[in-house]
C-alpha cells in the first residue's frame, strides 16, 4: 500500500517537473514547426492552409448560428500565428483580439485594422472584466495543464460580458496523455465549462482522432 501511494507520488512530481516549462516548449515547437505547431504533428507542412480551410468552413457557420448580432468584440485565446483572428473579426462585424503565450507564432499573425495581438502569460488575463462578447477557443484548452485549466476557464468567465457566448473546440479522443497535451472526455469539457451550460454542437475527425465543438452563454 505504502509502495503504491509512493509511486504516485513520484508520477505526480515527475509529471509536475516535466509541464513546469510549458511555455518554452511550445516556443521551441514554434521556432522548428512555425505554423503548422499549432497541428495534429502527423499533418505535413503542405497541409496547413487545407486544414485551416476546413476548420474554417465548418466551425464559422457554427459559432454564426449561436450570435445574437449584438457582438462586437471576441477574444481569440490561443490564437498562435492568427489562423482564425481576422475571420472572427468579420463574422461579428466588429473588432478581435488574438492572445497566445508564444510570441514567434504572434509575429507570424496577419495584420488588420480590426484585430490585434497579445503576448500573455499563463495567468490571469490582461483584460477587465466584461471585456468581450466572446470568447473562442480551438484546440487550445487540451495543452493546458490538469492544475491550470480551472483557472483558465474562470478567466473565460470573468472577461465574457453577462449573455456571452464561449465557443470552444477540443480533443476528445480516448487517448492518454502526453508530456504537453492533456486528453479529456466531452463530460469532462462540459462540466469544467458549467458556467455557460456549454451543448455540444458537432463532432469531426482528424488523424482518427474526436474532435468535439461546444457552445454555452454565460448567465
Amino acid at each position: 500500500m505504502l509502495k503504491r501511494v509512493w509511486n504516485r507520488l513520484l508520477i505526480k512530481l515527475s509529471a509536475s517537473k516535466k509541464h513546469a516549462n510549458l511555455t518554452d516548449y511550445w516556443r521551441d515547437r514554434a521556432r522548428r514547426h512555425g505554423k503548422r505547431s499549432v497541428l495534429n504533428m502527423a499533418h505535413g507542412e503542405e497541409e496547413f492552409e487545407s486544414v485551416t480551410d476546413y476548420q474554417k468552413q465548418l466551425l464559422f457557420p457554427l459559432l454564426k448560428s449561436e450570435l445574437s448580432g449584438s457582438e462586437s468584440a471576441v477574444l481569440d485565446f490561443g490564437c498562435g500565428p492568427g489562423r482564425f483572428t481576422i475571420g472572427l473579426a468579420e463574422l461579428i462585424g466588429g473588432t478581435a483580439i488574438g492572445v497566445d503565450i508564444t510570441p514567434e507564432l504572434l509575429k507570424l499573425a496577419p495584420i488588420s485594422p480590426s484585430v490585434s495581438y497579445q503576448c500573455i502569460g499563463t495567468g490571469t488575463l490582461p483584460f477587465p472584466d466584461s471585456s468581450f462578447d466572446v470568447v473562442w477557443s480551438c484546440l487550445v484548452l487540451g495543452g493546458i495543464p490538469d492544475e491550470q485549466i480551472e483557472q483558465s476557464i474562470a478567466e473565460f468567465e470573468r472577461v465574457l460580458r453577462p449573455g456571452g457566448l464561449f465557443f470552444y473546440v477540443e480533443n476528445t479522443a480516448n487517448a492518454a496523455s502526453a508530456d504537453y497535451w492533456f486528453f479529456r472526455d466531452e463530460d469532462t469539457y462540459a462540466r469544467l465549462a458549467a458556467f455557460c451550460k456549454p451543448q455540444v454542437l458537432g463532432r469531426y475527425e482528424d488523424m482518427g482522432q474526436t474532435i468535439t465543438i461546444f457552445a454555452g452563454r454565460k448567465s
